[in-house]
């Protein structure tokens, strides 16, 4: 039976690479990001999805909500986060409670 590996960030930049990797050597694969699968003209030479990621599970979560992604870590061999910085815009303010993250206040992480 394959390992089973979660890229939390699987459809930025690095994340993406990881998952093209992992499907190489023969894990089951699960993307979680806010996007689910990668805008591929964005973290790629193409505008084309490549062959090997039909073979990923891409999904859409928020990473300050883990009701979001926490099924998908069930029977994970292994979890990477490959994400940067989560809240691009204004991270200190969302993080601080200043801020609305996805049309709400963030009050703890």
């Amino acid at each position: 039976m394959a390992k089973k590996i979660v890229v939390a960030g699987g459809s930025g930049f690095l994340g993406s690479r990881i998952c093209k990797v992992a499907v190489g050597r023969g894990w089951d694969v699960t993307s979680i990001s806010r996007s689910g699968e990668p805008t591929w003209s964005a973290v790629s030479s193409s505008p084309n999805a490549p062959p090997w990621s039909s073979s990923v599970k891409w999904y859409k979560a928020d990473i300050l909500r883990p009701d979001t992604y926490k099924p998908m870590l069930n029977d994970a061999d292994a979890v990477v986060h490959s994400m940067g910085i989560l809240l691009e815009a204004d991270y200190k303010g969302v993080l601080t409670g200043e801020r609305i993250h996805l049309g709400r206040p963030v009050t703890s992480i």
